[in-house]
């Protein structure tokens, strides 16, 4: 039987080791003590009471992740449904909206929300109309700087949507997301609709009692106990067709190799990267994502009845747009607890949550540029 490195745990590597360990002698190299990537729970004791719940991988849907939701089922871990919605709230203006708003008529959402909203609400209905159609004609493959200044979109559009639906999905600060590609911007959302926003035309799901639950099964599945603790420093090419992979302690001959890791990562460890290589791994950017677990609702809207399980926030501090994104722990997991439970993206510099579980975790974001 041929042997076969796969180098990272995480969802890529995962699932690789699980479905060729009959075909294959699998090793799997994690350079953390921790297995599962951005697979992370947070397992807390409440009074007693255990509570569970992601501080990276979230949610996923089988319309647009069947081999992932196949995955879990093979497993045997249980997902669960997560009904979603989202509010939006800016810290500056007081100014509001959700997903059950965006649902209502026309007229209605025009008689409860200020006119610059309303007019927000008309430029994202010709957005998700035109964007789709321009699209398909190849009008797209531009930055969405360019796209929105070509169609002459408001200002109050860019800052009170578009910088809300970037922020919020891809999680990069505001001054990136003008660079992105149109239509990468686009075509999520085309898959998505409002529901990649945390709205409810998309049937959410969530692993039961967290991600970790599911890295625990592939621990369970697999026929050799993954490496941890062993970086692999270099991967090098043999004459006949082989590769070895050196790690920090060690070093041993495979015949076949898979990177499951950021594509940085994978040519950083290529000890003789081929000109090919170079260009197609190195052309992806990262940009580190802050994760903050608090307990202090002080970057929530102030009225408790509007929060939902994706909460997306906008202050300006010195000048700066700030845009940040607040799981509502408790409804995305669907528990009841004494506490509030939140997990936020890139927090602005203040106000500071007075009250924080830990701060520990940043996570790198792929950059579409």
């Amino acid at each position: 039987m041929e042997k076969l490195a796969i180098i990272g745990s995480g969802i890529s590597g995962s699932p690789i080791a699980y479905y060729l360990q009959d075909q294959y002698e699998v090793d799997v190299y994690e350079k953390s003590s921790r297995v599962g990537g951005h697979a992370h729970t947070l397992d807390l004791d409440e009074d007693g009471q255990r509570i569970s719940f992601d501080t990276a991988f979230v949610v996923c849907n089988k319309p647009n992740y069947p081999n992932l939701m196949k995955f879990f089922a093979d497993l045997g871990a249980e997902t669960q449904d997560h009904l979603g919605g989202f509010n939006f709230y800016n810290l500056d203006t007081g100014m509001q909206f959700n997903s059950l708003d965006l649902e209502l008529p026309m007229e209605e959402f025009a008689r409860q929300q200020p006119s610059e909203l309303v007019a927000c609400y008309q430029e994202a209905k010709r957005f998700f109309s035109e964007a789709r159609a321009d699209f398909w004609e190849g009008k797209t493959r531009i930055s969405m700087q360019e796209y929105l200044d070509k169609n002459n979109y408001s200002q109050a559009f860019r800052d009170n949507f578009v910088m809300l639906m970037g922020s919020a999905v891809w999680s990069i600060p505001t001054d990136l997301l003008m660079e992105f590609p149109a239509s990468t911007f686009i075509s999520f959302f085309m898959t998505h609709d409002q529901g990649g926003l945390g709205g409810k035309t998309v049937e959410w799901q969530t692993v039961k009692g967290g991600s970790s639950r599911y890295v625990e099964r592939v621990k369970d599945a697999l026929k050799k106990p993954i490496r941890t603790e062993q970086e692999v420093i270099s991967v090098k090419k043999r004459e006949d067709g082989k590769v070895t992979i050196k790690t920090t302690t060690d070093e041993e001959v495979y015949d076949k190799v898979v990177m499951a890791t950021h594509a940085d990562q994978a040519l950083g460890i290529l000890a003789e990267p081929t000109e090919l290589e170079q260009n197609i791994l190195g052309c992806f950017k990262y940009n580190e994502t802050a994760v903050t677990v608090h307990t202090d609702p002080v970057i929530m809207n102030p009225d408790r009845s509007k929060w939902q399980s994706w909460n997306y926030g906008q202050v300006t501090k010195e000048g700066k747009l700030y845009t940040y994104v607040t799981y509502y722990a408790n409804k995305v997991h669907n528990f009841t607890a004494k506490k509030d439970y939140f997990v936020s993206l890139d927090t602005p510099p203040s106000p500071l949550m007075k009250i924080k579980l830990s701060a520990f975790l940043s996570i790198d974001i792929q950059l579409m540029t």
